[in-house]
């Protein structure tokens, strides 16, 4: 073999050895998506462009109307929604629980984890809403920690926990639903939330609220009214297997306080083990106060408040 056929052969089994030892080294680097990143670091997955954002504004700002976004980690949130949107929650092997969260502060400085507002319809599944202080209105008084709606929302197994409207006269610890409709259901739980009215929800002008399926409204706690649920001129329907337990409210209305609006409790749906703390107040469960139609049906049970 002459000396250039002797380089030649050299330099092939070179290339060779090099190929070998990128592979062996791709093969042993994870992927750079997943390296140092935390269990609550924020990732945003917007499913029709398969863009990844890496905070929740920059997700919504570049999403067109209709799109689903996925959410892991926990977020920043604080904002309007201006656009129709389905959010999604996703944990995957060594993430958190995917979360979004608002800004619990004095008036003007809190923030509502999400607000909803005229004609826009959103759909929030698997996924948490907490640390929501609500939306300054004509002070003192502040409305949705979780969650405002003035359009349309759907929850399916949300948990809304862990919200405060202390620092005003807050409607709505969880969510504040005024002219809007929403519908709770799967596992939902709307939970330790805190308000002055309706501290788990507040509903009113014209607003619907259905909770069904397994969803829980449980463990919120109202300065006045409503520890559950406060409905003035509003429609509530309670249906399914939710229950609304273990609620309590200085005032009226431990687990349901309902004004000037049409009640329904029907199913296998339940109000138990709620309070209302004033022994002057009235309504341990339900309070049904002037204007209401109240229905109680089926194997409902209304029980031990």
């Amino acid at each position: 073999m002459d000396r250039s056929s002797r380089r030649a052969r050299a330099r092939a089994v070179r290339l060779a050895v090099t190929g070998v030892l990128a592979g062996i080294l791709v093969a042993l680097v994870p992927p750079a998506a997943s390296v140092g990143l935390s269990a609550s670091a924020c990732r945003v997955a917007n499913a029709r462009t398969g863009t990844v954002k890496t905070t929740f504004t920059a997700a919504v700002d570049a999403a067109n109307a209709g799109d689903t976004l996925t959410v892991r980690g926990t977020c920043q949130a604080g904002i309007e929604l201006g656009k129709d949107l389905t959010i999604r929650g996703t944990k995957p092997k060594g993430a958190g629980t995917p979360t979004l969260r608002g800004v619990i502060g004095f008036l003007a400085d809190a923030r509502s984890v999400l607000v909803i507002p005229d004609t826009v319809n959103v759909t929030l599944a698997s996924i948490t809403l907490t640390g929501g202080g609500g939306t300054a209105g004509f002070p003192p008084d502040v409305y949705g920690g979780g969650l405002i709606v003035r359009g349309r929302a759907t929850l399916m197994s949300v948990k809304v926990v862990g919200n405060d409207l202390s620092a005003g006269n807050g409607y709505g610890g969880g969510i504040e639903i005024d002219r809007g409709d929403v519908v709770i259901g799967g596992r939902s739980v709307i939970g330790q939330n805190s308000a002055r009215w309706g501290a788990g929800i507040a509903v009113d002008q014209g607003g619907t609220l259905e909770i069904r399926d397994k969803a829980v409204v449980s463990g919120n706690i109202a300065t006045e009214d409503g520890g559950g649920i406060y409905a003035v001129s509003a429609a509530v329907t309670i249906s399914g297997s939710a229950k609304i337990k273990q609620n309590v409210a200085a005032g009226s209305g431990g687990g349901i306080y309902a004004e000037d609006s049409q009640l329904r409790v029907r199913d296998r749906a339940s109000v138990t083990a709620n309070a209302a703390d004033d022994p002057g107040a009235a309504g341990g469960g339900i309070k049904v106060a002037a204007g209401t139609w109240a229905v109680i049906r089926d194997s409902a049970i209304v029980s031990g408040n």
